[in-house]
Parts: C-alpha cells; structure tokens; sequence
C-alpha cells in the first residue's frame, strides 16, 4: 500500500526502522534526505525531546515554535504544568502560559513572562496584575498599570488596598482622579467617625453635598454628646457653607442666618453648662450672667437648658 502511495523509499526504509524500535537510525535516514520535519515529527512523537532539541537546533525558528507547544502539550498531559508553562513561554504563547502560570501560583515565572508582555496583550496585562494584587505585590501590579497607562486602574488598587498615601500622590499627578481617590477616602473615614477628616475629603472630591452632610452630621453629633464649643464651631462652619452656596441657592440665606445664631448660643451655653458641670471657670460671674441672660431671650433651642 505505502508503495502505491508513491512514498520515497528512505521513508518506507524509515518505517521499517520503526518498527524495529530504531528510532534514532529512522531519524537518521530522514535527516540525511533532508527532511528535518519527519525526524522532528517522529521524535516529539516518541517524547523524545532532547534528540528533537538537537534537530531543532538547525531548523527554522516556526519549526522550532512548533516543537516548544507540542513539549508544552505533553508536560501538561504529563502533569508537568510547570515545564509546560516554561515551554509556552519559550514558544512565545504568553497569553496561554499566563493562565497556566496565574491558575498555579508561580510567582517566578509569572515576574518572568511579565518582563516579554507587550504593551498590546491588554488582557494577559490585567490578568497578572489582578493576580500581583492578588498576592501582596502592589509594586509589581503599579509597574504593569504604569506600563499600559492605566492610572484609573492603579487609583484603585491603593484605594481598595487602604495604600491612601500612594491614592493621594496619584490624585495630586492626575487632577482628573481626584474624587476616584478622595470620594471613597472621606467613606472610609465616615465609617470610621472621623467626621472632620471626612467632610474635608468629600470637599476635595467635590462633593459638596456629601460635605455639607457630613458636616450636619457633626453638628447634630456634638449638641448630642453636649460637646457645645464644637457644636458652635460646626455651626459657625455650616454658616459659612450656607453663605457660600448662597449664591446660587438663595433660599440658603435663612439657613446661614439660623446656623450663624446658632454658632453663638452654643459658644455662650458652652461656658455656662461647663461652670454648672465643672468646680473652676475662667469666666466672671458678670460674663456668665451676661451670657445666660443672651440666651435666656433666644427661641429655646435642643440640649441648651433654659432652667
């Protein structure tokens, strides 16, 4: 049958040497007729990669990629994911070699195969990035999205890593990020009750509203806790919040002048409520009395006692 085929004779010879289990002699004769490709075929067939290497060495660079997937194929059917990872590498098939090295947690291989991406392999980019953060290994992640100018992306992995001084350089480079780094900060510090801190941030990512909020929230915390200087601060804050947007928002004039009286009972009844509460006073008798009597012609106002 092969006769009819018309197959050359050195291949017929060859099949022979086959069977015998002469492989390397079968190599040979393909070899020696100048057909590298059947002496590679037989080889990576047989799993006989060191003889195959040695062909390869004098083929051309696609035969030579040719052999590294099919390696990489029998590592991997042989349980060798590693040395297959290594062979994909070799051959060039990053994108497949980043699964395999992502999905086994190589973290040398994965430095390795991220030093030949191209700035173009977007995908496998994100991948070993997702997986750097992944690991810990923030700076490694920054270096891929500084790579693909992906400054978005970095901004988010400092926020969502709590990295709020590396947020907070990037914001100050890039002005158009500024609320993907101060927005979620002034959540983090609300979370946190540090409300002062926080309604700065909204501030700076403008936000006004949440800042406004924020700050309403601080004022209603301190009449609450009877701390009266901060609730007097705070009002005298939102005042000139409401003052300030005033501009646009006319009706906001009664509320500036509501907080502004406010901003003032509060700093006089803090005095008189720490000389009830407290054995000293820096103020004269003359100025407390003063100050009761202010207060005692306001409109009653929450937590400032009138008895």
């Amino acid at each position: 049958a092969m006769m009819a085929a018309n197959e050359p004779e050195y291949i017929l010879r060859a099949h022979a040497l086959c069977y015998e289990g002469k492989f390397r002699e079968a190599a040979q004769l393909y070899r020696s007729n100048g057909d590298e490709n059947r002496a590679m075929q037989l080889f990576t067939d047989m799993r006989m990669f060191e003889d195959a290497q040695e062909v390869m060495a004098s083929a051309s660079g696609e035969t030579q990629r040719m052999l590294m997937r099919k390696r990489a194929d029998w590592a991997r059917d042989s349980n060798q994911p590693k040395v297959a990872a290594e062979m994909l590498i070799s051959s060039g098939d990053l994108d497949k070699a980043v699964i395999l090295i992502t999905d086994n947690d190589w973290m040398d291989l994965a430095i390795n195969v991220m030093r030949k991406l191209d700035r173009s392999d977007v995908e496998s980019l994100r991948r070993l990035a997702a997986y750097f953060i992944r690991k810990s290994e923030f700076s490694l992640a920054a270096k891929i999205y500084g790579n693909m100018n992906d400054i978005k992306s970095m901004a988010q992995m400092h926020v969502a890593a709590g990295h709020w001084t590396d947020a907070f350089a990037i914001a100050d480079r890039y002005p158009n990020f500024v609320e993907d780094v101060y927005l979620p900060y002034a959540r983090y510090l609300a979370e946190r009750d540090q409300f002062e801190e926080a309604q700065k941030a909204y501030h700076k990512a403008g936000r006004d509203q949440e800042a406004l909020r924020v700050l309403e929230q601080l004022t209603g915390n301190a009449v609450d806790e009877n701390r009266f200087a901060d609730a007097g601060y705070y009002h005298w804050l939102l005042s000139m919040q409401y003052l300030e947007r005033s501009k646009d928002n006319p009706s906001l004039i009664s509320k500036y002048h509501a907080s502004a009286k406010l901003a003032e009972m509060y700093y006089a009844y803090d005095a008189i409520f720490l000389y009830c509460n407290q054995p000293f006073t820096r103020h004269s008798s003359e100025t407390l009395l003063n100050m009761a009597r202010y207060l005692a012609a306001q409109k009653p106002v929450p937590n400032i006692s009138q008895v």
